[in-house]
């Protein structure tokens, strides 16, 4: 039943699971055909010649800070997300309403996280301004490439947000308007 719900390779979390999954859950994990990722968080592997499958941890990190707008990867991560950057991120940044620390770093996993405290309250309704801000203000639009920049439109574009929609908000980000001049947005 659990292996229908959830498949090879996604998160199992406990918190979801009933009593009649749980005991599941337990039997699978006595058997071995369910391995930990860590605690609370367990997924179904498939062997392979060069060793057991692996997790991708992102929809953990997403569940984890970034549910129902209160959160957005950004750093590294945005730019290689974006397409911006196609250079690889040693570990993953985000900035989230659920982080109480300017900066903190966790382990989830595998993967080594950095988590921004978000400079105000994110909301449904200032996410998508507040990551493209996160972005302009992590790059240098005399840096940027035509692909790059092309990239930069797209992600724009993407997220539905127009240049009036970033105005009350570019105090957060004092190296964003710069940006946004060098690549034409103002």
């Amino acid at each position: 039943m659990l292996k229908d719900k959830y498949g090879y390779n996604n998160p199992i979390f406990t918190e979801d699971l009933s009593l009649c999954e749980h005991d599941e859950l337990l039997s699978l994990i006595t058997s071995g055909e369910v391995k930990p990722f860590e605690e609370g968080i367990y997924f179904f592997f498939r062997k392979r010649s060069c060793g057991d499958s692996r997790i991708n941890p992102y929809p953990i990190i997403e569940r984890r800070f970034l549910t129902g707008a209160n959160g957005f990867f950004s750093g590294a991560t945005l730019r290689n997300r974006s397409g911006v950057s196609t250079q690889m991120p040693n570990l993953i940044e985000l900035t989230s309403n659920n982080e109480l620390e300017e900066v903190s770093y966790v382990n989830v996993g595998h993967c080594l996280v950095k988590a921004h405290r978000a400079p105000i309250q994110i909301s449904q309704d200032n996410v998508n301004a507040l990551q493209f801000l996160d972005l302009l203000n992590s790059v240098s639009g005399w840096d940027l490439d035509d692909y790059e920049r092309t990239n930069l439109y797209m992600f724009k574009e993407k997220l539905g947000i127009s240049v009036e929609a970033l105005q009350p908000y570019l105090n957060l980000y004092p190296n964003a308007y710069f940006t946004m001049k060098e690549v034409n947005l103002v």
